[in-house]
């Protein structure tokens, strides 16, 4: 066994949708505050506003020997799939290090072995990103699906953000043309007010779990039925293939290769001014934009604002600007060497 693998020497930290909040080692300030209370070596603040019933987002944190792994996991349709990846996703991409040479590679190996035990036991689903930051070579390696953001801050400005994987994306939309999917979005009769475009009922084209989406039915063997997708009243449905025209209901039939669970890769080598990597999901994302969140960091940085602070107040200005849904964010600072 290589023994640059034999590095996992810190605790997980999650957060999770679980009811019982006695359950969570997190600080008990407030019941939707969600805090980490044990952290890796580079310095990180998170927090998720958990405005519904139930928190869907998890995430976790690990140091390794020669680096730190970051993941966000924005679920869907209840928590089992986010608290599974969470948990597991650090020790399969070390896993996969001892495996295959390169990062690409073991971010495949790790995303396809969560993705293959919650398509046989759990139900649900998530979108995934995934940062592994090496500390000699100071590069961060990025893995995600769906539409979990990852963006790297340099200079005070935005470097690079991960690109959503949705069903309207040019690349996205091909593949999925070629199984036979079809995108729709919901719409009133005038026009004015217009849904997500959807593959399977499912507002992203690559994501972890959901079984029926996937076309893989109720039983290991059977394949997903076909389903008519009705809208009542005055909104309807129009079809990214004929836009022009409107639908009482759309029948879909899920099939292999619609919606996938292999994540996109970027490899980012970091400076001396790139300072800030920042996680955020898809409720975040609707409302605040990634050069605003950034700027917002580096304004309330230079006030000398906690990480945790930062990530409360991000998440607090996507509530007030009628943020949808579980809204989180995970903030690290890369020049930071132990916590603040």
């Amino acid at each position: 066994m290589n023994k640059r693998l034999l590095f996992f020497l810190c605790n997980i930290t999650l957060f999770s949708g679980a009811c019982d909040r006695s359950q969570n080692t997190l600080s008990q300030e407030s019941n939707s505050n969600i805090f980490i209370d044990q952290k890796p070596p580079l310095a990180i603040g998170c927090f998720s506003d958990a405005n519904k019933a139930l928190q869907c987002d998890a995430l976790s944190m690990q140091s390794f020997r020669d680096g730190d792994f970051f993941c966000l996991c924005d679920g869907h349709c209840g928590a089992d799939v986010s608290n599974y990846v969470a948990r597991h996703l650090p020790s399969e991409f070390a896993a996969g290090l001892l495996c295959y040479n390169d990062k690409k590679s073991a971010f495949e190996y790790a995303f396809a072995r969560v993705e293959n035990y919650a398509l046989e036991c759990l139900s649900g689903g998530a979108c995934v990103g995934a940062v592994y930051v090496e500390r000699k070579s100071k590069i961060a390696h990025i893995a995600w699906t769906g539409h979990v953001r990852c963006i790297v801050q340099q200079s005070g400005k935005t470097s690079y953000a991960t690109p959503d994987h949705v069903p309207h994306e040019k690349k996205e939309m091909a593949r999925i043309a070629e199984t036979g999917g079809v995108i729709f979005r919901e719409k009133t009769q005038d026009g004015s007010r217009c849904g997500d475009w959807r593959i399977n009922s499912l507002n992203a084209s690559r994501a972890i779990g959901n079984r029926w989406a996937k076309g893989k039915g109720e039983g290991k063997s059977e394949v997903s039925g076909a389903r008519r997708v009705e809208m009542p009243g005055k909104l309807m449905y129009e079809l990214l293939s004929q836009p022009c025209n409107e639908f009482q209901s759309v029948e879909v039939q899920p099939l292999d290769g619609q919606i996938i669970a292999v994540p996109e890769y970027e490899q980012r080598q970091l400076t001396l001014t790139s300072r800030f990597l920042l996680l955020v999901t898809n409720s975040f994302c609707k409302v605040v934009s990634n050069d605003q969140a950034m700027q917002f960091v580096q304004e309330q940085a230079n006030k000398t604002a906690t990480l945790q602070g930062i990530a409360q107040l991000l998440v607090a200005a996507a509530v007030g600007q009628r943020g949808e849904g579980n809204i989180s964010a995970l903030l690290v600072d890369l020049l930071s060497d132990y916590d603040q």
